[in-house]
């Protein structure tokens, strides 16, 4: 998308996708899953963008960890506003297998709003919400509760990919598999 979209989608200090590059993400998400599932989820309702030449939150994260006396000059950013349109709308149990780059998405409320009642397994070894070590949920009971379990990964972590998720499943359901 990068050569269709008119904001930054990674900011130039940040190591993640920009708030509005995580904006498009989460909406594409979500209208990707309503297509497989035939639901009819919350909607990011967009009421503007703001825009900014300095950087919020973490689209300046990597700047904050050079430690410099002065802040760097920043790109023009974008910053949606949006709001959750709820009414008549389906839910799904969903559990979220990600790395870092499902934290705005999570931020955002997908997992509480849309894909709710959702949790984000953090490189399947933490549950949000709660902040819940992955060995102390009923992991069986989780799979099988879940209507729609998303993996998710970026490209640096894809040799770690899908951080134990089948294994950990598989040993659940009492699978015996050689991985």
């Amino acid at each position: 998308m990068k050569d269709h979209s008119i904001y930054p989608l990674y900011p130039k200090y940040g190591i993640h996708w920009s708030q509005y590059g995580a904006w498009l993400a989460a909406d594409s998400m979500l209208r990707y899953v309503e297509k497989i599932t035939d639901k009819d989820l919350a909607d990011m309702i967009l009421e503007n963008i703001e825009i900014s030449n300095k950087p919020r939150g973490v689209d300046y994260d990597i700047g904050e960890a050079l430690n410099l006396i002065f802040r760097l000059p920043g790109d023009t950013l974008a910053y949606p506003k949006f709001h959750w349109e709820t009414k008549n709308k389906d839910t799904l149990t969903t559990i979220v297998i990600a790395d870092s780059y499902y934290w705005p998405l999570f931020s955002m409320g997908i997992s509480k709003i849309a894909l709710n009642p959702g949790s984000f397994w953090f490189y399947n070894r933490m549950v949000y919400p709660g902040k819940k070590p992955i060995e102390e949920i009923d992991y069986l009971e989780s799979l099988k509760s879940a209507d729609i379990i998303i993996l998710m990964s970026t490209e640096s972590n894809l040799c770690r990919f899908p951080f134990g998720f089948l294994k950990d499943s598989y040993r659940a359901f009492n699978i015996t598999k050689d991985l």
